[in-house]
């Protein structure tokens, strides 16, 4: 009985030195990567090795235990607020998407501006009137005519551009299409290896790590 305590004793030392080094790999792991883009710190979870607690025949066991063991290596993540980053990376895009078509619109038009549509429909409608309280003046006439050719001129102009301004975001569209294809299909692969490690018992924290980026990146087109 002496000697098996005396082993049992070693064997729980052994354990926790074994459970001790391997959470100092890890500790190791967090300060190798401490410049890594989209690597998420590890901890390592320590379990106890329970005592035998089914009673054998010429069998004796004190239930006290058999030492310690790493059960898990946890990444130090919150999941509710990386959803919740990917929701809003996905909301800034879309507005600043937005506020760039909006803005190239702008510049369509060329408002506000002394050369804008307004300013040239302001202009034409003026001539207008200067034509019909001088029906019989030439100069009015002529003005008006000039005036409407700027205006037509203008009209082109901003036709021109919106048409050119549709075609660049309807291939701005076509790209980043494949863009969100191939991050998708990046990520049902990272899925599958990381079913197939947690399958086999590993901890696949590393391609956890790696879908959290691609995530981002898909949140963010």
């Amino acid at each position: 009985d002496l000697m098996g305590t005396e082993f049992g004793t070693i064997g729980s030392a052994l354990s926790g030195l074994q459970a001790e080094r391997k959470a100092l790999e890890v500790t190791g792991q967090n300060i190798a990567n401490s410049g890594t883009a989209g690597y998420t710190r590890q901890r390592a979870v320590f379990q106890a090795v329970g005592g035998s607690v089914i009673p054998a025949m010429y069998a004796k066991s004190d239930g006290i235990g058999s030492g310690v063991t790493i059960s898990d290596v946890q990444r130090l993540q919150d999941s509710f607020l990386e959803q919740r980053a990917n929701t809003e990376n996905g909301t800034l895009s879309y507005l600043q998407g937005t506020q760039n078509t909006l803005s190239d619109i702008e510049n369509s038009f060329g408002e506000p501006g002394d050369s804008g549509l307004q300013s040239l429909l302001s202009s034409y409608w003026n001539g207008w009137d200067d034509v019909a309280n001088n029906p019989s003046d030439t100069a009015a006439r002529t003005a008006l005519i000039g005036t409407g050719q700027s205006l037509a001129a203008g009209l082109n102009v901003a036709a021109s551009s919106l048409s050119a301004q549709w075609t660049s975001s309807r291939e701005s569209l076509s790209s980043i299409v494949g863009q969100v294809n191939g991050t998708a299909a990046n990520i049902a692969s990272l899925n599958k290896a990381i079913a197939a490690a947690t399958s086999a018992g590993n901890h696949p924290n590393d391609l956890m790590d790696q879908r959290d980026v691609a995530l981002d990146n898909l949140s963010k087109i």
